[in-house]
């Protein structure tokens, strides 16, 4: 179980954090049928908190595994972190979930690929998914978003 030293808080639930992004967030914001809805190319869905990426991830797991239903074109995660993790530091947390696994492991190589997040933001695309990880208090980054967001992940 990922803990965080600086805020001495768990990463997400302890009895399963997979199984509460979907619940809170996925069905919460209720997706993916919302990605049914051929009214709109892109999908943004706006977080605070990327930490492990375990609701990014989920995410992207809902979005592959919707695709023969999907109207929306592309999807785009846009994330606030002040304290971005290590990328092997995510991949260690995401480990319990095999799904999860499979469909981070580009994302997280990519991420290992970049500059070291304390460089500044983060802008991942693969395939039809883009990652935008904000980096900083989200507090005075999120003034500066020009795109609305079609859902929020608020953790």
């Amino acid at each position: 179980m990922p803990l965080s030293a600086r805020f001495d808080d768990t990463y997400f639930s302890i009895d399963d954090g997979l199984a509460e992004t979907r619940e809170v967030f996925l069905r919460g914001n209720g997706l993916p049928e919302r990605w049914q809805d051929a009214g709109r190319d892109t999908f943004r869905i706006g977080e605070l908190g990327f930490g492990t990426g375990l609701n990014f991830f989920a995410s992207l797991c809902a979005w592959q595994a919707g695709a023969a239903q999907r109207k929306v074109a592309s999807l785009t995660f846009v994330s606030f972190e002040r304290y971005p993790l290590k990328p092997e530091d995510m991949a260690r947390a995401l480990q319990t979930w095999p799904e999860v696994v499979g469909v981070s492991a580009p994302w997280l190589d990519a991420l290992a690929a970049v500059a070291s997040p304390d460089d500044g933001d983060i802008n991942i695309t693969i395939g039809d998914c883009t990652l935008e990880l904000v980096v900083g208090d989200a507090r005075r980054r999120i003034h500066e978003m020009r795109v609305p967001v079609d859902a929020w992940y608020l953790d």
